[in-house]
């Protein structure tokens, strides 16, 4: 026979090599096996004849009974602490009864808290499996797990759900937006933004830094300027220090950097922070410091954020 299949079939507590072998054609798509023992275990085996051999052949386990029923659900799910990242958990279980037939696969779903609905993360998880990684997860969000077996007769149906996981913090995504730097007094600048997008914080915001340097030019023409030192600046601000909120409806908040250098060029930027780390940066703005009031002296400009000075301003208790 030049194309087609073999079948290869021996109870389970037989010699590994005692197989009984029928091969059939290559349109054949089932073959019944018959004589054998109730209420005993067979290992079947199927693999593919063509014209360059036999392929890999695929196994299975099949039990001679009247009393097959759908698996028990896994039980005794859990998720260890130490296995929880900002992005990912390792999900652990024990298998159910498996109704006198071999249980196919598992099927994991994962539920957001508080209102997220239950939706399938897989549902080809081996049947061999006692534990699963689930990736993907957002930092710093509560969820829920349950998982069910499926065999030959049908699905279970799933278990009782995981007590509620929280994945780990990680640094903000996006940096604070709408950023802009007023000259306030004749030795200081209004520094104003709105803070990221709640899905982008990542963890509990604790503050926000402002990083800032001046800047110096020379000439080589009218229209020509090119910097030519940049003097890091650094104020660290005590922790009872807070920033405040100008404008409530927009979440607007604002912060007066003082004794700046009268008629000195600075360069601007925020960032915001939590437990893990620092958000990127938000696009730099200039400013010149000298003419109080004045709304039309701030632009943007590249920066190299290494030279920038910086202070931290954190949230009130």
């Amino acid at each position: 026979m030049d194309e087609g299949y073999q079948i290869a079939y021996r109870l389970a507590s037989s010699s590994p090599n005692k197989f009984t072998t029928v091969e059939v054609g290559s349109t054949v798509r089932q073959f019944m096996a018959t004589d054998l023992l109730p209420e005993s275990a067979y290992i079947f085996r199927a693999s593919a004849k063509t014209r360059q051999g036999w392929g890999e052949p695929l196994e299975a386990t099949v039990i001679t009974t009247e009393k097959r029923e759908r698996p028990e659900p896994p039980r005794e799910l859990r998720v260890p602490q130490s296995e929880v990242t900002s992005r990912s958990l390792q999900l652990h279980w024990r298998p159910g009864s498996d109704g006198s037939s071999p249980i196919r696969y598992f099927t994991v779903q994962i539920k957001e808290l508080p209102d997220g609905d239950w939706q399938t993360y897989s549902s080809s998880v081996s049947h061999e499996a006692t534990s699963c990684l689930i990736d993907r997860l957002n930092p710093f969000t509560s969820y829920k797990l349950r998982l069910k077996a499926t065999n030959d007769i049908g699905d279970s149906d799933f278990g009782a759900e995981t007590e509620a996981v929280t994945t780990l913090q990680d640094v903000p995504g996006e940096a604070p937006n709408s950023v802009s730097v007023t000259p306030h007094t004749t030795s200081s600048v209004l520094v104003q933004w709105q803070p990221p997008k709640a899905e982008s914080l990542n963890g509990l915001l604790l503050g926000y830094r402002i990083y800032y340097r001046e800047l110096e030019y020379e000439s080589s023409g009218p229209e020509s300027k090119t910097i030519k030192t940049a003097s890091a600046l650094r104020t660290e601000l005590t922790p009872q220090s807070s920033f405040k909120t100008v404008n409530s409806s927009s979440v607007l908040t604002t912060y007066e950097l003082t004794q700046l250098k009268k008629y000195k060029r600075y360069e601007v930027v925020v960032t915001a922070y939590n437990i893990v780390g620092e958000s990127p940066a938000s696009a730099p703005v200039e400013v010149f410091v000298g003419e109080a009031d004045s709304v039309n002296q701030s632009r943007v400009a590249e920066f190299t954020q290494n030279a920038l000075g910086q202070f931290d301003i954190t949230e009130p208790s």
